[in-house]
């Protein structure tokens, strides 16, 4: 045997420096942007019309010092794009050429190149723009502050791809990145985006339009501001409208456009990768990909429907109860600032602890209540306990018999334990959290084990036989993927085995054999793995053990997935090793040479005789639950043995109690970045809802395949992928870090070690922080927001700080508005929709309506304008009436939310159709409808929702069947409408019909809430696809 383990393959890195240079240059925008927004104004704390006027002039003033700067950081940066993606082979060379030609201050334009002005409602999208080639067959390029560089074929391509974004970011929000919404009143049911040509320089129309665009977001926020008294929260608004106003990101999105073209990157080395192999393979990886991809969209859709939430933690449940008994005692202390302390002298045993006690008596002992409360106390004896607050003053009504009591009562360690069988085992819920797991679960094996064989096929592995798929262990995985319970068997007859792996008297999670009967060679999948591996197959355990097992480079990854108690820490700060006495260390062949994983036992394998996935998930709930187990102690069995590791811990032999804590139910709130990724869409993120799903499922695949999650916040650093010389991707390490906080919020230390929660958030001392920047910033989760904020919770009137999102495992400032309201819940905050739909009514014609509003606007500014633009005392009067019915709709029509524009109306429940289609064009559409399998062979789906018309969201319905002449798309969805509108007639997501008033035609909306994705139950569609 090798005196070490053998060093991995080698694999060809050939990168050309150019890219990861134009990379850097990137992310250097990136980091200048980030320096910029800090140096912004801030907001006044306490706003009127003199102090919003004078914060108006400092943006103003901060504007002129750096429009020329900024203009040319936008052209650089836009030609490294351009570079960035010819370097990766997703832009056509004479596209990037021209992109590059574009992308100069000085606009050397091509003379065959027109150039646009993208426009949204009648109104420039800021930083938007088209450059058309006029030569014959010529295409056109655009370019979209989220996104980059598209090619398109037309200019109506062009147009039609950006509506469909634009359609999806305005299904959540009231306006757009690049336009205010008071440019969008007159965006209906008719095209919105809409071209014209671009007058003057290039870069002084996209600056001068992105200040534009800030001043009339400032503008609209303090004239509502000023127009509501009476509206609640109006402060909030104020205050988050104007933190959007002025956010950089929306003028160019470097994290969105790098995700982007990441995505980009992966599918077109996919299409090349695929091209080398046979073409059976290339479309078993297709169509195992994009099953991958839909079912994490439905998957997310599915849970947020249902309400589905990861378990809460240990840590958040026991304060939770602390908080509950302590306030029913009168006593206002943080159970994180109380402290216990046991006085020893009535306890004889202590008297002989040492020799100094014998003649000084025992030393009292302290710890953290939090503590005490996991591992409990005996009902009597030991000496006496008292309890002290955060500045050391004693809590009286904390005394023995108080503190015995409530923590006895509380017995965290059985009810908490009874909580999570209820929440993954027993409750109403827990079947559809397990058939969820099951379903993503499958999809994901069978999308990575068709890629184990591509990348085989390709000898992608430099030699390496052991990693990879051959087509006989490919057919064992899908064979076993495909079968019931009982029934894996190949073509031929031969019995397929899977069996998970054990470890002592446990089982490692996600780490699943396959084999044949008989047979020593097998198949093992290692999902998440380090060296981005999936599947490897081995002659025999021997060489399993040698090439994966006791390589050191998989040991944290093997303890990553045992309970805590499996591991121990290297000496006071080392690493994590497997807890083994020296004596009893488990060994193969012989002795281990040095450098080798040494372990207690073998690893062994456990044969699963039902349904895979279910045992997997039945492992997660199973160390969940001995997390719970080992780090508490219940009321029946607590007592002074137990206690004394919470005064006299060994580090060197158990891991800290926090982190313990703190993954108890790690294993369900990994779930893959995708899901985040949907959960931002559903928020209504602006840079997200111009990601195509196809893009952001494609980028989320590659991530949890190399086993990122939404835990690993944080970093300073950031991974890119890059084009080898072979036609690979391989990951370059950059430094990308945090975006910096406001000053208004300092930092209050250095970044923990440890499992952050659910948000990305660490718990100490009873604080919520997020570790930005490698610093602790106060932080806590605005669950109304579905948001993380800055600050801590606001008391009385006080503001709310900025809300943040973790991207690409990074912190940003996050959009700050409130959701767009729907119909059928509270509509208290939505005085926008109010006051623009009176308005409609007040003034019917547009062009009167947008004089009067843009006049009127200024007047409640406390500029007087109205009578110099020409508004009439009538006009003047008419838009205060609207405003006064908007604010009195605020307070009386609360639970009716916006009112349907008058050209539409509700179809009643008599009239519903039985049946009603979407069509769509893959091109455009293929991110509105995705559908999964679940594991009893049914499907459900999730469909995409977009603004339909003022105040209406939804989904484009038509009785025109497939395969008419008049719909000439390449899939349609059958939609039981009666069925689907009368399961949902109650609860948080009602949905409707809606049509043309006098209308006969074919043509409807099914209304549904704004931001959410429509989720289909099985029978509910019935998928057609038709030929072109």
């Amino acid at each position: 045997m090798d005196a070490l383990p053998p060093p991995p393959p080698a694999v060809v890195r050939a990168v050309d420096q150019d890219a990861v240079d134009a990379a850097t240059r990137l992310i250097d925008m990136e980091r200048w942007l980030h320096a910029q927004q800090a140096s912004l104004p801030t907001p006044p704390l306490q706003p009127d019309n003199a102090s919003l006027a004078a914060f108006a002039g400092d943006v103003d003033a901060w504007w002129a010092s750096r429009r020329e700067p900024f203009k040319a950081r936008l052209a650089a940066a836009m030609g490294d794009i351009a570079l960035l993606r010819g370097f990766d082979g997703s832009l056509p060379d004479d596209t990037c050429a021209a992109a590059i030609g574009i992308a100069t201050v000085h606009g050397m334009v091509l003379p065959h190149v027109a150039l646009h002005e993208v426009t949204v409602g009648g109104a420039p999208y800021a930083g938007a723009f088209l450059a058309a080639d006029t030569r014959p067959a010529g295409k056109v390029i655009s370019f979209l502050p989220a996104r980059g560089w598209d090619t398109h074929d037309t200019a109506a391509a062009a147009l039609q791809a950006i509506e469909a974004h634009a359609r999806r970011a305005l299904a959540s929000r009231t306006d757009l990145p690049g336009v205010a919404h008071t440019r969008l009143g007159g965006a209906g049911e008719g095209p919105i985006v809409a071209s014209r040509p671009l007058q003057g320089r290039l870069f002084d129309t996209l600056v001068d339009g992105i200040i534009r665009a800030q001043r009339e977001k400032m503008d609209a926020a303090w004239a509502e501001f000023s127009l509501g008294p009476g509206v609640p929260g109006r402060h909030q608004h104020l205050a988050d409208a104007l933190r959007d106003a002025l956010r950089l990101a929306d003028a160019f999105d470097v994290a969105s456009i790098l995700e982007v073209r990441d995505a980009r990157l992966r599918m077109a080395l996919a299409d090349e990768r695929l091209a080398t192999v046979p073409a059976d393979v290339a479309a078993q990886w297709r169509q195992a990909r994009r099953d991958y991809a839909e079912g994490m969209q439905a998957i997310a859709a599915r849970e947020g429907e249902a309400g589905i939430a990861p378990p809460g933690g240990l840590h958040d449940y026991t304060m939770r109860q602390l908080r509950t008994v302590l306030t029913g005692l009168g006593i206002d202390d943080d159970p994180a600032d109380i402290t216990i302390t046991l006085h020893r002298g009535t306890d004889v045993a202590a008297w002989f602890e040492s020799f100094t006690s014998l003649f000084t008596g025992p030393e009292p002992l302290h710890a953290p209540l939090l503590d005490l409360a996991l591992r409990n106390v005996p009902p009597a004896g030991g000496g006496l306990f008292t309890a002290s607050g955060k500045r050391g003053d004693a809590i009286a009504p904390l005394n023995d018999k108080v503190i015995r009591g409530m923590l006895n009562r509380l017995d965290v360690h059985t009810r908490f334990q009874a909580l999570l069988r209820r929440e993954l085992q027993e409750g109403p819920l827990a079947p559809l959290r397990r058939s969820l797991f099951a379903t993503g679960w499958a999809a994901r094996a069978r999308h990575e084990a068709t890629d184990a064989l591509v990348a085989t096929l390709r000898d992608e592995h430099a030699g390496a036989a052991h990693l990879g798929l051959g087509r006989q262990g490919l057919a064992w995985v899908v064979a076993a993927l495909d079968a019931t319970a009982g029934a894996r068997t190949l073509p031929n007859g031969a019995a397929i085995e899977v069996s998970a792996v054990g470890y002592l008297d446990t089982t490692i999670r996600d780490i699943v054999e396959f084999r044949a009967t008989g047979q020593a060679r097998f198949v093992l999948y290692t999902p998440g793995a380090p060296d981005g591996v999936a599947f490897r197959q081995f002659a025999g355990r021997d060489e399993a053990e040698r090439l994966f097992y006791r390589q050191p480079a998989f040991r944290e990854y093997l303890l990553d997935r045992l309970p805590a108690a499996f591991s121990e820490l290297a000496g006071v700060g080392g690493a994590r090793q497997f807890k083994a006495s020296r004596g009893v260390q488990w060994v193969f062949g012989g002795n281990l040479p040095p450098g080798y994983t040494q372990t207690a036992g073998p690893f062994e394998p456990r044969p699963i005789a039902g349904d895979i996935a279910g045992a997997l998930y039945d492992t997660h709930v199973e160390h969940s639950l001995r997390q719970v187990r080992e780090v508490s102690r219940s009321t029946a069995d607590a007592g002074w043995g137990y206690l004394v590791d919470l005064w006299h811990r060994n580090p060197a032999q158990a891991l800290p109690a926090h982190a313990v804590v703190a993954t108890v139910t790690a294993p369900f709130r990994v779930a893959p970045a995708g899901w985040r990724a949907y959960d931002a869409v559903r928020a209504g993120d602006f840079g997200r809802a111009f990601v195509d799903a196809t893009e952001a499922y494609v980028a989320a695949i590659a991530a949890h395949a190399a086993g990122a999650t939404a835990l690993a916040s944080g970093t300073a650093l950031a991974t890119l992928g890059f084009r080898t010389a072979r036609g690979a991707t391989v990951d370059r390490v950059l430094r990308r870090g945090d975006q910096p906080m406001p000053s208004r919020y300092p930092a209050s230390g250095p970044a923990p070690a440890g499992v952050p929660d659910a948000h990305g958030l660490y718990r100490i001392d009873g604080q919520q922080y997020a570790a930005v920047g490698g610093q602790l910033y106060k932080a806590y989760y605005d669950a109304p927001r579905r948001a993380v904020r800055l600050g801590s919770v606001p008391a009385g009137g006080d503001v709310a700080g900025p809300t943040i999102r973790l991207q690409q495992g990074l912190w940003r400032l996050g959009r700050q508005a409130p959701p767009r309201a729907r119909y059928g819940s509270n509509a208290s905050d939505d005085f926008r929709s109010e006051y623009v739909a009176q308005l409609a009514h007040a003034f019917p014609d547009a062009a009167e309506r947008d004089l009067v509003v843009a006049a009127m606007f200024r007047e409640v500014r406390g500029l007087p304008a109205a009578a110099a633009a020409g508004v009439s005392e009538a006009q003047r009067s008419a838009f205060r009436d609207a405003m006064v019915r908007a604010e009195q709709a605020v307070h009386t029509l609360a639970g009716t939310g916006p009112a349907l524009p008058g050209h539409l109306r509700r179809v009643s429940s008599a009239d519903l159709p039985q049946r009603l289609w979407f069509h769509g064009d893959r091109r455009i559409h293929a991110d509105a409808f995705a559908h999964a399998a679940t594991a009893s062979g049914g499907e459900w789906a999730a469909m995409g929702t977009a603004y339909q018309a003022r105040d209406v969201v939804g989904i484009r319905l038509t009785a025109v069947p497939p395969g008419a002449p008049s719909s000439p798309h390449d899939f349609a969805v059958e939609l039981a409408v009666r069925d689907i509108v009368a399961a949902r007639m109650s609860g948080a997501g009602p949905v409707d019909l809606v049509t043309a008033l006098g209308s006969s035609g074919p043509d409807f909306i099914l209304r549904t809430p704004p931001g959410q994705p429509l989720v289909l139950a099985p029978g509910e569609f019935r998928v057609v696809e038709t030929p072109m």
